[in-house]
């Protein structure tokens, strides 16, 4: 069984295609299931760190367990830049849970900005949305008819970047929002990632996808970097 890191997943798109759509679909659906399950208020987004499978005959696309780690740290603002490749995962870990113990105790804007610039930057942005939610729905509710209304309302949303579905959501929050509501919210996500961390990144690494099932990616392409790959590896141990 070979390992292969893949450095950028369009180097093997066949003529034609934009993008690998079977591995975006894949994850889609593994940042579905850690946002229903997991982390409903972060919404985390992996990242596209790939690693190729052989074995014999079979070869397969998976995610390596950084796609879920770097998105994690750098929503906390942990510094990797001098991490050893081979200690990556367990300092990383180790690292999360250190600034994990410092979130946990932030009690001002201040204090975000300046440990948490991230964090602090959704917040705000959070902040400005629900306030132009309840501003364009106040000031839509007097235009008649409904209609037009509701026409100028996407047309605000629209220019502002809100959607329909924020929109709704920014209303129902805007009677409870606060820095301490979206602490509490950020922190109790961010925590249960954490605590389940070995468990979502091994079955992050463990969803693959066979490439001879994908119509997106040139099967030689993949062939010949592997191959080039082992050459230079034999190339080394002369």
């Amino acid at each position: 069984m070979e390992f292969y890191k893949v450095n950028n997943i369009n180097d093997f798109l066949k003529e034609g295609r934009t993008n690998a759509s079977e591995l975006l679909g894949l994850k889609g659906t593994i940042e579905s299931y850690i946002k229903n399950f997991f982390g409903p208020a972060i919404d985390l987004k992996l990242d596209m760190n790939l690693n190729i499978i052989v074995q014999g005959d079979y070869k397969a696309i998976f995610f390596d367990q950084t796609a879920l780690l770097n998105p994690l740290a750098k929503l906390l603002d942990v510094d990797t830049s001098a991490i050893n490749p081979e200690d990556f995962a367990s300092i990383l870990r180790v690292r999360i849970q250190n600034k994990l113990n410092e979130l946990k105790i932030i009690k001002s804007e201040g204090e975000l900005v300046v440990n948490f610039p991230t964090i602090r930057s959704i917040y705000a942005n959070k902040k400005d949305h629900i306030e132009k939610s309840v501003q364009i729905e106040k000031s839509c509710n007097s235009i008649k008819p409904s209609n037009q209304a509701d026409l100028i309302k996407g047309k605000k949303l629209h220019e502002l970047g809100i959607s329909r579905t924020e929109h709704a959501s920014n209303l129902i929050e805007a009677h409870t929002f606060s820095l301490q509501s979206f602490m509490i919210a950020y922190y109790a996500d961010i925590e249960r990632i954490e605590r389940y961390i070995e468990y979502l990144a091994a079955n992050v690494s463990q969803a693959m996808m066979p490439i001879t099932t994908m119509q997106s990616l040139d099967e030689n392409k993949i062939n010949a970097y592997i191959n080039n790959l082992r050459t230079t590896q034999k190339k080394k141990e002369l």
